[in-house]
């Protein structure tokens, strides 16, 4: 059975990367097929990066927040590309373990519901968005994050001890920070941010903790760590850096994050997929959440965290530590995710049986469509 994965955003991005390669795990033959015009594209086992993609059995919306949409009132052209994407094989596509986020609203949360009801299976990750959908008639399921399936190998475990020794650093002594720089589509993140991020940083240094600021992203869309790590370090000496993406490493850069996640003494996740492999690891994080995604993780797992722009507080760093010793049990998740995957792969099977795998759109899409890309 063939799958084409739809919506590809980076790999560059290592969250992003460990969803394409839950999901292409998930898959009945190991793989999975995506396009994705991406310079120095990171290795992710699984998925096949071609030119165009190939007529396949089923397609799959892939997770992440790929509907954020920066234009209020109007929608932006890789909004609209996004729709056209999940609409074009409407009888055959899922939308799975995403979030539908805050910046999609109006225009363009109505015209991606009306796209979504289109869909025999739609999954969404948070509650916030199911909620959201339910509400405007689209039957959606709830699950989780799709890499709440990957749980670290000891080849990655083995890889993140190698590069420690070569940094200089201490599993048993280090203290993992994640980053976001600022988006105006996010509230939470900007200068404020920054600075709470620095002042957590700083106090865990005085504390004794070896802290190092972990570069998650580095993609072609303006999405990188690599800014606000280079202020951070030349503000705060003694601080460490890691970058998995640039990291010569014998396993791929989202599996190489995966196995510092699960060593690291303490992980404090700015970015959502720190939290989720963390958890997958079968440990807890003190999340500093910036989008309902993160608040969702704190309040439906019960996690310690809080927003953000209020991390500068004292009770951040106990939390931190506390956090350390902390266990979670992520196969109940994990199983969630696989029965809802599977589910939804039965019906586009049953979709696809009933309409004949035919791909006619719906017109009162089209229409709405066309008017906003005229």
């Amino acid at each position: 059975m063939s799958i084409g994965l739809l919506n590809l955003y980076s790999t560059r991005n290592l969250g992003d990367a460990a969803i394409y390669a839950a999901l292409a795990e998930m898959c009945p033959e190991k793989n999975a097929f995506g396009v994705l015009s991406e310079s120095k594209a990171t290795e992710v086992t699984g998925l096949r990066l071609v030119p165009r993609l190939p007529a396949c059995d089923a397609y799959v919306s892939v997770g992440g927040e790929i509907f954020n949409n920066a234009r209020q009132l109007l929608m932006t052209k890789r909004f609209v590309g996004n729709i056209a994407a999940i609409s074009r094989r409407a009888s055959q596509t899922m939308l799975f373990g995403q979030s539908i986020p805050g910046s999609c609203n109006g225009l363009a949360f109505g015209i991606l519901s009306t796209a979504l009801k289109r869909l025999p299976a739609v999954v969404v990750r948070d509650i916030n968005s199911h909620a959201r959908l339910q509400a405007a008639g689209v039957d959606a399921e709830l699950s989780y994050d799709a890499a709440f399936t990957l749980a670290p190998e000891p080849a990655q475990i083995a890889a993140a001890h190698a590069l420690l020794s070569k940094l200089g650093l201490s599993s048993e002594r280090l203290a993992v920070i994640s980053l976001r720089g600022h988006s105006h589509m996010y509230s939470e993140t900007g200068d404020h941010a920054e600075r709470a991020i620095a002042s957590v940083a700083r106090r865990l240094l005085a504390r004794g903790h070896q802290v190092a600021l972990i570069v998650q992203a580095d993609s072609d869309y303006c999405d990188s760590d690599w800014t606000m790590c280079k202020r951070i370090r030349a503000e705060i000496p003694g601080i460490a850096v890691i970058d998995p993406i640039h990291e010569p490493s014998p396993v791929p850069a989202w599996e190489l994050l995966a196995g510092l996640l699960a060593i690291a003494n303490l992980v404090v996740a700015v970015r959502y997929h720190t939290a989720v492999l963390r958890l997958a690891a079968g440990r807890k994080a003190l999340i500093l959440y910036y989008a309902n995604k993160g608040k969702d993780l704190c309040e439906r797992l019960g996690q310690p965290g809080m927003p953000l722009s209020a991390a500068g507080c004292e009770d951040a760093i106990t939390l931190a530590e506390q956090s350390a010793s902390g266990v979670f049990d992520p196969e109940p998740l994990a199983r969630d995710v696989l029965d809802h995957f599977n589910w939804a792969l039965g019906k586009l099977g049953a979709a696809g049986a009933m309409q004949g795998l035919n791909n006619v759109k719906s017109p009162r899409l089209v229409s709405e469509l066309a008017q906003v890309q005229g």
